[in-house]
């Protein structure tokens, strides 16, 4: 049982004249195979492309499992105008559910979710949905785990990525108004915020932005207040 999800998750611009990847991004510049386990982690990829009608263009993504015979499926987009794709081994070729911006260099994310009550494809583009297929019982192949993936030198993406885990983040720290922070603003989880106070007397303490559940992080202390007498340092 699996859900496969495909989604465009931001605008990924690139040097025109230089060419050259992003930090945290490889250039794919030919055929490559690469261990990458697709159930635990995103992979990301971009194409400069260019929608055309009748055209051939199109990224490929062979997936398989540990075994080097045994291939599960092929995610393929196919650049022509209107757009189109295909699950190989699942879902026939044909077009999105909603228009797709002819902007290239857009962030593409293939994600592979397996539970115990589902079983479909769905595809997701800039966030908005575009494709949502049930994988029919006769795609046995689907049921293997996504453990390796291969690029075709003629249809491999431009620059691929795992994606990046998020980073969690505390909302600005509020401090008393007879009081300085070190730091002002959302802060990354792992930040220690200086709040010196000024009244009723002078003396510091420090707060910490603690991981959380979720993408959000949480204060070490929630309502940092000056007081009189304080043993804080």
């Amino acid at each position: 049982m699996l859900f496969l999800f495909l989604c465009v998750a931001a605008a990924f611009t690139l040097s025109a004249a230089t060419g050259n990847p992003p930090e945290g991004w490889t250039e794919v510049t030919g055929a490559l195979e690469l261990n990458h386990d697709l159930q635990t982690t995103p992979l990301q990829f971009t194409k400069n492309y260019h929608f055309e009608a009748g055209s051939t263009s199109k990224v490929e993504i062979v997936l398989r499992n540990e075994n080097d015979d045994d291939i599960i499926g092929t995610v393929r987009i196919i650049f022509r105008d209107p757009p189109e794709y295909r699950i190989v081994h699942c879902v026939d070729q044909k077009g999105f559910l909603s228009n797709i911006p002819k902007e290239p260099n857009k962030i593409w994310e293939i994600r592979r979710i397996k539970d115990d009550s589902n079983n479909k494809i769905v595809i997701h583009y800039d966030g908005e949905l575009v494709a949502d297929d049930k994988v029919t019982d006769s795609c046995t192949s689907w049921g293997d785990e996504v453990k390796i993936l291969k690029f075709h030198a003629t249809s491999a993406p431009d620059f691929y990525r795992a994606k990046p885990a998020p980073v969690q983040s505390c909302d600005e720290l509020k401090v008393p108004d007879d009081a300085q922070a070190t730091h002002s603003g959302q802060v990354d989880v792992g930040t220690v915020v200086t709040v010196t106070c000024l009244k009723p007397q002078l003396y510091a303490f420090a707060v910490t932005c603690l991981p959380d559940s979720g993408e959000a992080g949480k204060w070490s202390m929630t309502d940092p207040k000056c007081l009189e007498n304080s043993t804080f340092i």
